[in-house]
């Protein structure tokens, strides 16, 4: 317990000494100014960028304001004028008063809109024979320039001259929200199919502007974007990298970094994005085709999806041995048309022998109609339409080991759907019913 309370109170000593020394700069700063001419407005040629960060080799023996003064002593990223400093500050007590400290003049303190017009410096506080000795340093005209005033108070209360003619003390905030940095447009790990517009911005809880700097990695190169050019349209193929930094008020610079693909989809004239699709590839697997598509969105996302289509034929069977004794049963092979009914009730799905189970229900004098298990075994209402649904002999054996086919079986169940599900090849296979419970 008493070793906790120790490194307390070395870390609050450490904290006050820090926040002497940082007082202790912006006072030593702006007394080596006394003196310096005053100058309300900068030329262009004194900023390093539209961003207004400072150039210390150039500020060093410039013209000052009032408040160019405070944030070139403060160590603030850039110059910002009187009604800008304010939300980087909290009002204090007279009392607590201390160097460093900033004294804001008002016009109309009653009036919630008016701004501060004038910003000082708290050089010292001393106190003789009852009154309070206030020294501020501050860029007070064109004809005095950067001087040390001093300002008699008797005791801060109504009648003390610094209240009276609209003064507050404030003092710089320790703590801040850290800057977030956004990037509109480019949303991480997602694919587009159309060009894209990068927006790069960042906001926290005090500053405005904050000037982001950043760089696209590019198939194409390097792109620079900024503050000063902060949207980049990009249209070439391939995967793209973002990464920008941004410096708030108080110089505590955040980063971060998204990426994002452009894969190029079709889009035909007549329907605009949101109608082209292009294979990329098929690869035959026994008699299962799998065919990756992209899809261009009315989104501008490029939707990348995987189809298995089964072969029809009846020589084509998974595996090739035969996978049970009663594959006989609807071992017949059709030689007309099968009998397809959009609104039957008794689905069959297209896996396994389902060809075969087609037939025989034909043969029975049963319609049936076709329950692809991609497109429509998915929709959570097929109960509805589908009371019963076959699932053909060796119709489980491509998805053991899928959780997405075992939960479309379990919605199908628990909404009220019947399931008849005939020999599979191997008794593993039936591994995919296990967590497939009725409702």
């Amino acid at each position: 317990m008493i070793k906790k309370i120790m490194w307390l109170l070395i870390i609050i000593l450490m904290n006050c000494v820090i926040a002497e020394k940082v007082s202790a700069d912006i006072v030593s700063c702006a007394r080596d100014k006394i003196d310096k001419a005053y100058l309300e407005k900068y030329p262009p040629d004194k900023w390093t960028d539209s961003c207004g960060f400072f150039d210390t080799d150039t500020f060093a023996g410039g013209t000052w304001d009032c408040s160019g003064l405070v944030s070139y002593c403060s160590n603030l990223r850039r110059r910002y004028i009187t009604s800008e400093l304010e939300p980087m500050v909290d009002q204090i007590n007279w009392s607590k008063m201390a160097p460093g400290d900033l004294l804001f003049h008002w016009k109309d303190p009653n009036n919630p809109k008016d701004a501060p017009n004038h910003v000082m410096i708290v050089e010292k506080v001393v106190t003789e024979k009852g009154q309070h000795l206030v020294y501020i340093l501050h860029a007070a005209n064109q004809d005095r320039g950067v001087v040390r005033d001093i300002m008699t108070d008797p005791n801060y209360d109504g009648n003390s001259w610094l209240i009276r003619n609209n003064y507050s003390p404030y003092r710089f905030k320790s703590t801040t929200k850290k800057a977030e940095l956004k990037f509109d447009g480019a949303e991480k790990g997602k694919t587009y199919c159309n060009d894209r517009t990068i927006n790069l911005s960042a906001t926290d809880d005090v500053d405005t502007p904050l000037c982001p700097k950043g760089k696209i990695t590019s198939p194409s190169g390097t792109i620079t974007i900024d503050y000063n050019n902060p949207s980049k349209t990009v249209s070439k193929e391939g995967v793209y990298s973002v990464c920008a930094n941004i410096t708030n008020w108080s110089n505590n610079t955040s980063q971060d970094c998204t990426s994002f693909e452009i894969k190029r989809c079709p889009r035909p004239e007549n329907l605009g994005c949101g109608g082209g699709v292009v294979t990329e590839s098929g690869t035959e697997i026994c008699c299962e085709s799998l065919t990756k598509e992209y899809t261009c969105m009315s989104t501008g996302d490029c939707k990348a999806e995987t189809k298995s289509t089964m072969s029809s034929d009846p020589r084509c069977r998974p595996w090739n041995p035969n996978p049970d004794d009663n594959l006989i049963v609807s071992d017949i092979w059709p030689l007309e048309t099968y009998g397809y009914d959009a609104s039957s009730r008794v689905g069959i799905l297209t896996t396994g022998y389902y060809s075969l189970m087609i037939s025989y229900l034909d043969r029975l004098g049963i319609k049936s109609r076709w329950v692809d298990p991609l497109s429509e075994l998915n929709d959570p209402t097929l109960a509805q339409r589908v009371s019963v649904l076959i699932v053909p002999t060796a119709g489980l054996a491509l998805g053991e080991d899928s959780d997405i086919f075992k939960s479309y079986l379990e919605t199908y169940v628990r909404t009220g759907g019947t399931l008849i599900v005939f020999a599979q090849m191997e008794g593993i296979d039936f591994k995919v019913l296990w967590e497939v419970k009725p409702a």
